[in-house]
């Protein structure tokens, strides 16, 4: 947020009332009349409501807004047939959107009995909750399946 008087200066060390998703925060601007807030918020996009209380020079004004937050993992469903070598593939991405490179990347699958199911083969078998998860960068489910039948 960057808050200017009407001659276009920065207002510095002045607040700002930030509401998103249900959360008011109230922040201060630096010298460049800028107020910066960190979220942590699933993909989405958000209504943003900014409100500058006012002064004695200068009246209320609150203006609204949308913050849109992207995924960091871009993966999909699959279908993998048995004895075929299909692979499974998800891109990760920093928090300023460019490519992840050389860092370590984990593909949980959890087993039937982590899901309440007795244990069976591998065949005609879904798995809800695979989730490639970068480390430290977010996580997303996805489902996987593997089938005994071949396409057509």
């Amino acid at each position: 947020v960057t808050l200017k008087d009407n001659a276009k200066k920065a207002m510095k060390n002045t607040k700002v009332k930030i509401k998103i998703n249900g959360a008011t925060y109230t922040k201060k601007t630096d010298s460049k009349g800028i107020a910066t807030l960190g979220l942590n918020l699933k993909s989405g996009t958000y209504n943003v409501v900014t409100t500058y209380e006012g002064s004695d020079i200068f009246a209320k004004k609150s203006v609204n807004s949308k913050v849109t937050i992207k995924s960091t993992i871009k993966c999909s469903d699959m279908t993998k047939y048995y004895k075929n070598t299909a692979s499974y593939y998800s891109t990760f991405y920093d928090k300023k959107g460019k490519l992840l490179k050389s860092t370590g990347v984990k593909f949980k699958v959890p087993s039937p009995a982590q899901r309440g199911q007795r244990p069976s083969p591998l065949l005609n078998e879904k798995y809800p909750g695979l989730r490639p998860r970068a480390l430290a960068a977010g996580s997303a489910t996805k489902r996987a399946r593997i089938s005994s039948n071949t396409p057509m």
